[in-house]
C-alpha cells in the first residue's frame, strides 16, 4: 500500500514508469490522496521514448489506483515495430481497478504497428473491475501504418467505464473515440473533444462492442471509412440506450 502525501512536481526530469513491463508489474494499492503529480515527462519531441509500456505506471496487474491527479503530462513515444500501450496514468492494466483519477496534458505517438493510446489508460482488460469516476483532458496525436485503438480517456477497454469523461482532441489512424477507441460497457459518461480518424471515428467510442447507457458526445467527428457523432462502428450485438451524439 502506497499513499502520496504531498504534491509532486517532476519538473524537467524524465520519468521512468513504475512497473515498466509485464515482468516488473505494479501489483499494489496506490492512493494519490487527491494530491497532484505535475509535469510528467516521458520522452521529448527530439528524442521520443522507446519504452514498451508508458505512463506513470507502465504495467498494472491486480492493482487498485485511486485519487491520482496528473497535470501537464507530456509524452512522446516512437516504436518502430511494437504495438505498445500508452496512457498518462498507466499503459497496460490487467485485473485492476482505477477510480477517481484525472489527467491533463499531451501525447504524441508514432508506431509502425499502431498503438493502444488513451488520455488516462492505454488498454485495460476484461478481468479488471473498471474505470470509474475518472476524467482526462489530454490532446492525443498518433501516427502509424496500421490501425490502433485511441481514445480521449482509454485506448481499449474490455471492462466497464462508469461516470467518466474526456475533453481532449484525438487524431490518428485506427479506431478512435472521444472517450474510448474500442469500448465495451460505457455508462453515465461523456466526451467533448474533436475526433479525426483516417479509419473509424466516433464522438464517444470508435468501435463499440458493448452497451452504451446514459452517455453523450458533443465534439466534431471525422472518419475516413466510418464516422458517427456517438459511435464510429456499432457491433451487431452491442446496444445504445438513452444516449446521443451532437
Amino acid at each position: 500500500y502506497f499513499k502520496q502525501t504531498n504534491d509532486i512536481d517532476i519538473g524537467r526530469l524524465q520519468w521512468n514508469p513504475i512497473g515498466a513491463s509485464a515482468t516488473e508489474e505494479f501489483r499494489g494499492i496506490f492512493d494519490g490522496n487527491n494530491k497532484v503529480i505535475s509535469n510528467l515527462n516521458i520522452g521529448t519531441s527530439a528524442m521520443p521514448s522507446e519504452l514498451e509500456e508508458i505512463g506513470l505506471f507502465g504495467y498494472l496487474s491486480g492493482a487498485v489506483i485511486h485519487n491520482v491527479n496528473i497535470e501537464n503530462a507530456s509524452i512522446f513515444s516512437s516504436l518502430p515495430d511494437y504495438y505498445g500501450p500508452i496512457g498518462t496514468l498507466a499503459g497496460e492494466v490487467n485485473s485492476s481497478l482505477i477510480h477517481h483519477c484525472s489527467a491533463s496534458g499531451t501525447i504524441s505517438s508514432s508506431s509502425y504497428s499502431g498503438s493502444y493510446v488513451g488520455g488516462l489508460v492505454g488498454k485495460i482488460d476484461y478481468y479488471s473491475q473498471g474505470i470509474i469516476a475518472c476524467s482526462a483532458h489530454v490532446d492525443i496525436s498518433v501516427s502509424s501504418s496500421y490501425s490502433g485503438d485511441v481514445g480521449g480517456l482509454v485506448g481499449e477497454a474490455y471492462c466497464p467505464i462508469i461516470c467518466s469523461n474526456a475533453s481532449g482532441d484525438v487524431s490518428g489512424y485506427g479506431y478512435l473515440g472521444g472517450l474510448a477507441g474500442d469500448g465495451a460497457a460505457v455508462t453515465d459518461c461523456y466526451a467533448t473533444g474533436a475526433v479525426s480518424s483516417s479509419n473509424m471515428g466516433g464522438g464517444l467510442v470508435g468501435y463499440q462492442s458493448g452497451t452504451i447507457l446514459n452517455s453523450y458526445a458533443t465534439g466534431s467527428v471525422y472518419g475516413y471509412n466510418y464516422a458517427g457523432g456517438l459511435v464510429g462502428f456499432h457491433n451487431y450485438y452491442a446496444e445504445i440506450k438513452n444516449s446521443f451524439g451532437s
